[in-house]
């Protein structure tokens, strides 16, 4: 009887342990928590954040400007002073900047505010 209770403990304590170890995600800074690949809930296209500033977003979904039909297509992003995410397009000498106000951030979510709109950027 009492192997059986210990056998019985040990598997929960294994179970449990085991359970609560999988799902669980501590972000770090927000700087290391963008680097990664976002979309919107509300759509299929993403970007990706790259650890050394670029901004790979083919689809705009981030940030676009234009300009007498010239795209301003390469793209860097950056976390400012002021903890929101500060992004950059340009085409030779020539660029546009947004500032995206950051409310909050999760591992797998990201709340920013785009032109006085609340969105949401999901970790694909």
């Amino acid at each position: 009887m009492q192997i059986l209770l210990k056998a019985s403990i040990f598997s929960f304590i294994l179970l449990f342990g085991l359970s609560s170890c999988g799902g669980d995600c501590e972000p770090g800074s927000l700087e290391e928590t963008m680097v990664g690949t976002w979309s919107y809930a509300l759509t299929s296209d993403s970007a990706e954040f790259q650890a050394d500033g670029t901004l790979i977003d083919p689809d705009d979904i981030i940030f676009s400007f234009e300009v007498n039909g010239v795209a301003y297509d390469e793209k860097t992003w950056e976390i400012n002073s002021d903890g929101d995410l500060f992004v950059t397009a340009s085409t030779g000498s020539l660029s546009s900047d947004a500032t995206f106000e950051v409310s909050g951030f999760t591992c797998d979510e990201v709340m920013i505010s785009a032109f006085g709109f609340p969105l949401t950027l999901e970790r694909q």
